[in-house]
């Protein structure tokens, strides 16, 4: 299951949101006719283009709630970009830097600090 909420903002140079993910169906062994939730993610988002192609955004942020553990962890990305749109293709390239910045009982795997360098190209269907 997923929802997300999407707000363009000042002349659309600024985009804003909220995704909320939630699947169900990891079963337990021990426990055959219980179905539990895995993990909630929580994706809040923003970027900002900041002209001539530049932007800043958050990243790649998945805060996540873990409902058996009752723990919750949250990562902070920071991604500043630059996109080369052409007639028939677009660059983006990008920097991001991320860092944990709340846990609370969290006892899964977690990066404290990652980073992160881009190169992609995107091609617009029917070229």
């Amino acid at each position: 299951m997923a929802s997300a909420l999407i707000q363009r903002l000042a002349n659309d140079r600024v985009l804003i949101g909220l995704l909320l993910q939630q699947v169900f169906g990891q079963i337990d062994s021990s426990r055959p006719n219980t179905v539990f939730a895995n993990d909630l993610i929580i994706n809040p988002f923003f970027a900002v283009q900041l002209g001539k192609g530049a932007y800043l955004q958050n990243g790649d942020m998945q805060a996540r709630c873990d409902w058996r553990n009752k723990a919750f962890w949250t990562p902070l990305p920071i991604r500043v970009g630059y996109a080369l749109i052409k007639p028939k293709y677009t660059l983006n390239f990008y920097g991001e830097y991320q860092t944990s910045v709340f846990s609370r009982g969290w006892v899964k795997s977690a990066l404290k600090h990652a980073y992160r360098l881009n190169i992609s190209v995107q091609i617009p269907v029917g070229l």
